[in-house]
Parts: structure tokens; sequence; C-alpha cells
């Protein structure tokens, strides 16, 4: 009886703590669950085994662990990954409104400045892009396995028990 307590004390101890430190959320985490509903997006306040609770900007929402279908939790927010996107975009709309606003002769000695005038706004358009790229934010989520191993420590008829669930 004492070796039976002892295993289930030491694996209700063990195995969450392994599987729970790589797999799962921690208390503070911003989480994304999927539902068949639709999305709750919050912050996770608590977890009782059963259910998630997740503190949104407007309500709490209490979100049972069955109906979960996609979870994903909020690895980093950072500025500036966008700028390159944002200097190739703006040289190409700058060159592109440059190229086709200016009209045919308009330079002097009535030549065509069509590539000038395109060269010239793709410059300021690029550096444009840039600034709006970089002040841009991206936000990184990492998804998480809904489904598999959970274990938790139960009353039982005779004290506790250790309840295993397993899903495929």
């Amino acid at each position: 009886m004492k070796l039976t307590v002892a295993v289930l004390v030491l694996a209700s101890t063990l195995v969450p703590r392994a599987w729970a430190a790589e797999d799962h959320p921690a208390l503070g985490d911003t989480l994304r669950a999927y539902v068949a509903g639709g999305r709750v997006e919050g912050t996770l306040v608590t977890t009782d085994g059963q259910t998630l609770t997740l503190r949104g900007t407007r309500e709490e929402s209490v979100v049972p662990f069955d109906s979960i279908t996609r979870l994903d939790v909020k690895t980093r927010t950072s500025r500036g990954r966008h700028a390159g996107r944002g200097a190739l975009l703006g040289a190409g709309l700058g060159f592109l409104i440059g190229f086709v606003a200016t009209p045919e002769g308009g330079c002097e000695n009535g030549r065509n400045c069509n590539l000038e005038a395109g060269t010239i706004l793709g410059g300021f358009g690029s550096g444009l892009g840039a600034l709006v790229g970089a002040a841009l934010p991206t936000t990184r989520w990492r998804s998480i396995d809904t489904k598999g191993l959970r274990v938790s420590l139960a009353p039982g008829s005779r004290g506790a028990a250790l309840r295993v669930a397993v899903s495929f």
C-alpha cells in the first residue's frame, strides 16, 4: 500500500511537470483558444484541469478543454521585422507613381523624364516604406497540442487516485 501511494505521488508530481514545462502555458501567458463557435483570446488566469479561464479585454471567458480544437500561446512581439518588405513595396509604388504621373515631354527641351521621376519618387517611397514597416509589430504564436496525456490527482473512495487520460 505504501509503495502504491509513493508511486502515485511521484507520478503525479514528476510526469505533469515534465509534460507541462514543454507543452503547456503558464498563468499570465496570452492564449488563443479555437472553439466550435470561433476564437477566444486572453490572458490565462486559472485552469482546473477541465477548463481554462481567459481574461480578455472586455470579459473573462471560461473555456472547457473538451471544446478546444486548437490552442496557441503568444511567444513574443517584436518590431522592425517588416522594414525590408516596406522598403521594397515603397520603392515599387513610388517608382510606379513617378513614372505614370509624369506627363510625356514634361521635362526641359521636350524630352521624356519618366524614369528620372520614377527613380526619385521610388527613393522617397523606399525610405517611407522602411519606416512604416519598422513600426509594424510582429506577433509570434506557438501551437500547443490539446490532445495527448492528462495526469491529475483526484479524490477516490479510499484516499487519492491518480487519473491518467490519453487521447489520440
